[in-house]
């Protein structure tokens, strides 16, 4: 898309039309030749600018393309590229997975393990309780009232357990 491009005399003319001419007139041949180059070496540049930015319009434009199917390479190569790539991705992905799952197995197996160890530990807890006070289980799940049918020993044995616990 390069436009037409103009002499710098067709271009004065064009652009001041009088004034082109009242300026040619009024210079000496010698004034207006180093005119003439000095407005050259400006049309040089901005020509060298439009070019510059024609190059940049067109790389845009081949950017924004899509590619045309008949003029495609037949192995794909740019899609079976991506395809690859997207695999060893997916592979990554994959065993990075496994191992989060391996390393999710060990670590319910060690929870279940120190829950079972929990559960034999508060066993235990109950058994040394239930020696120590072998009624402080059954005084707690009777329905009679506080004091009722209980002895002197069993009132001072409840209230020193009951000191004790707190102390803990």
């Amino acid at each position: 898309m390069s436009k037409p491009k103009k002499s710098v005399v067709t271009w004065l003319s064009d652009a001041f039309g009088i004034s082109h001419k009242i300026i040619s007139e009024s210079l000496s041949a010698e004034q207006y030749a180093k005119f003439l180059e000095e407005a050259g070496a400006v049309q040089s540049s901005v020509e060298s600018d439009e070019t510059d930015e024609d190059d940049e319009d067109e790389d845009l434009e081949d950017e924004n393309e899509t590619p045309d199917p008949k003029n495609a390479d037949p192995k794909g190569s740019t899609v079976e590229a991506r395809l690859s790539a997207l695999e060893k991705g997916l592979a990554t992905a994959k065993n990075a997975l496994k191992s989060e799952a391996k390393a999710h197995k060990a670590t319910t197996a060690k929870l279940t393990e120190t829950e079972q160890k929990l559960k034999l530990a508060e066993d235990q807890k109950g058994k040394l309780r239930q020696a120590v006070n072998p009624l402080a289980d059954e005084d707690a799940t009777t329905s009679a009232k506080d004091g009722e049918f209980l002895t002197q020993a069993d009132i001072d044995a409840r209230e020193s357990y009951n000191r004790r616990k707190a102390e803990e």
